[in-house]
């Protein structure tokens, strides 16, 4: 399983319920609100929908209710179907009869209407910009076919004014080249509701209605309108979608196109079609910034509600990681030394209490192992060193009762007085170590000793200044010097003792001599004893041969540990010593 640091799993785990609970609020939030603001969205499009075709119908309504005044006005009827043409074949004045006309029909010019007559089908009376009577030629006009003449309204875009077209000259060209909407019906100055010969035409500029109804749609991006005559001809559009079918059913109807939301809503009497085309994208545009918005917010509270949870993770677990690395630098080499860790939990107080307790006790319990391990190792020291001095005794005084046997030589006395020396060095207690230049003098008493035996005896001791003031265990250069005594050539012994301080510290002495050198089977005879001597599987043998050996290694081992050199080449008779020279 893999672990995870306690800071690290109470940040996931408050993070995680946390985050769970805010997502549900504000999924929850989020599908309440988006349902409201949908529901207003709707209810607003519903709302703006009615008062456009409230406008439009009032719209028209006013061109109606003009329309019907005039078609109330016997004089207005009566001048425009009987004294106009009259006056216009007797060619009299006619602006009398225009003035009468432009009285009746003075609302034309609040509410910028132009009026057109077809007087019997044989006269076009015009009241603009200008106005004028002309007959009407033989030239066939579309305009009104299939119009019922019984007073009714009719709605109908004209893209041109064919009468206009026909009857005017250059001079109202302006009037001619726009395009109009017209609401129409017939009229009789003598019958009502029959069949009237003349026709009324109340006319807007669909310029000024487009103006209108841009007002009326406003800066709304998401409902675009439209508005179509009876027979499906557009006179304002703002969507280019294609809603003629809808148009042409003449009814009310909700129709989806492609991704668009269509409206048909008749007017003023199923003679005009208003046709909404709602854009989807559009129309949810406030929900989708709703949706844009709550997901930034949730986002920025989610960061926040991480940025709390890991402070309060944080705050939990900082103690425990505290008494962690203060744990981690306690050193049993150096003493233990646990720092209090100050907190206000009270169980990570215990902890932190209970901590520093115990390092106090371990510091204790420590300095009474080093103690008693002190101990041991000085009566380890004590008792090798006791080891060594009957083993060269029983040799020197073997040597003196040879030489007396065989020459009665007067040297005895530097003999002995060198072997009191030795004695003296031997029996003093140095269990913390000596300093080498003091063993190198107990070397060279050994020396001048042997020499009494082997006169020719060559020994070189080459040891640097730098290594003289190191720390050795006593008797750790003497018993090297005394094998190679033993088993170099008799004959013409030679014996090098060569010293040096290596670069990381360390004091080394090799003892060599001209002997035959170690065996392989020796050299692993007295490493073995080395090995089975520091592991006190059995005590040290009382017998001299190769002890000598021994004893050094264990002492430099006891006095140096892993820090100490010692080896023994084999195949030569070359013996290597050392250990760190900043070691006491």
């Amino acid at each position: 399983m893999k672990k995870r640091s306690l800071s690290k799993k109470l940040f996931q785990t408050y993070a995680g319920w946390f985050l769970l609970c805010l997502v549900t609020f504000v999924f929850l939030a989020v599908w309440y609100m988006s349902a409201v603001i949908s529901q207003n969205i709707e209810d607003t499009q519903i709302r703006l929908m009615g008062s456009i075709d409230e406008n439009v119908e009032n719209y028209f309504e006013d061109m109606n209710a003009f329309s019907m005044e005039l078609l109330n006005s016997d004089e207005f009827k009566d001048i425009a179907i009987e004294q106009l043409p009259e006056a216009y074949e007797q060619k009299k004045s006619l602006s009398v009869l225009f003035s009468r006309m432009y009285t009746e029909a003075y609302k034309m010019i609040q509410n910028d209407y132009n009026i057109g007559v077809v007087a019997n089908d044989q006269y076009y009376v015009w009241m603009g910009s200008n106005y004028y009577i002309s007959p009407l030629t033989q030239e066939r006009i579309t305009t009104y076919d299939g119009m019922e003449r019984n007073e009714k309204p009719r709605i109908k875009y004209l893209a041109k004014n064919e009468y206009l077209e026909s009857t005017a000259g250059e001079h109202y060209k302006k009037d001619i080249d726009k395009e109009y909407v017209t609401l129409s019906r017939s009229m009789d100055n003598q019958r009502r509701y029959l069949n009237g010969r003349s026709i009324l035409e109340i006319m807007v500029d669909v310029e000024n209605l487009r103006e209108y109804m841009v007002r009326l749609s406003g800066d709304n991006q998401s409902l675009m309108m439209n508005l179509y005559d009876s027979d499906g001809n557009a006179i304002y559009t703002e969507s280019n979608l294609d809603v003629t079918d809808y148009v042409k059913t003449g009814e009310k109807g909700s129709y989806r196109q492609r991704e668009n939301l269509v409206e048909v809503h008749p007017v003023f009497d199923g003679k005009l079609m208003v046709v909404y085309v709602i854009d989807r994208m559009a129309y949810y545009e406030k929900l989708l910034s709703f949706l844009g918005l709550s997901v930034i917010v949730c986002l920025i509270v989610c960061g926040i509600v991480m940025m709390i949870t890991y402070q309060i993770s944080n705050q939990i677990s900082r103690p425990i990681h505290e008494m962690c690395r203060n744990v981690e630098k306690i050193n049993l080499e150096q003493g233990v030394n646990y720092e209090k860790v100050d907190t206000n939990i009270d169980e990570l107080e215990f902890l932190s209490d209970s901590l520093k307790e115990m390092s106090t006790h371990l510091g204790v319990s420590l300095e009474r192992i080093i103690t008693l391990k002190d101990y041991e190792t000085h009566a380890k020291m004590l008792a090798l060193q006791a080891q060594m001095q009957p083993h060269f005794l029983f040799n020197t005084l073997t040597m003196i009762g040879t030489m007396a046997e065989e020459d009665g030589n007067e040297k005895i006395a530097s003999i002995c007085m060198n072997l009191t020396q030795m004695f003296r060095y031997i029996a003093a207690e140095d269990s913390r170590g000596v300093k080498m230049f003091e063993e190198i003098r107990h070397v060279e008493r050994y020396v001048e000793i042997m020499k009494e035996r082997f006169p020719e005896a060559v020994v070189v001791i080459d040891i640097p200044l730098e290594a003289l003031g190191c720390l050795i265990p006593k008797l750790s250069i003497q018993p090297l010097v005394e094998n190679a005594f033993k088993y170099c050539n008799r004959k013409k012994p030679w014996i090098c003792l060569k010293g040096s301080v290596t670069e990381d510290g360390r004091w080394q002495v090799e003892v060599q001599d001209n002997g035959t050198g170690f065996s392989g089977e020796k050299v692993r005879e007295i490493m073995g004893k080395c090995s089975e001597s520091m592991k006190e599987e059995k005590t040290l043998s009382n017998q001299i041969d190769g002890m000598g050996l021994v004893n050094v290694y264990i002492r430099l081992k006891l006095f140096y540990g892993d820090s100490m050199i010692y080896e023994i080449q084999e195949g030569t008779s070359r013996i290597l010593i050392g250990g760190r020279a900043d070691e006491s």
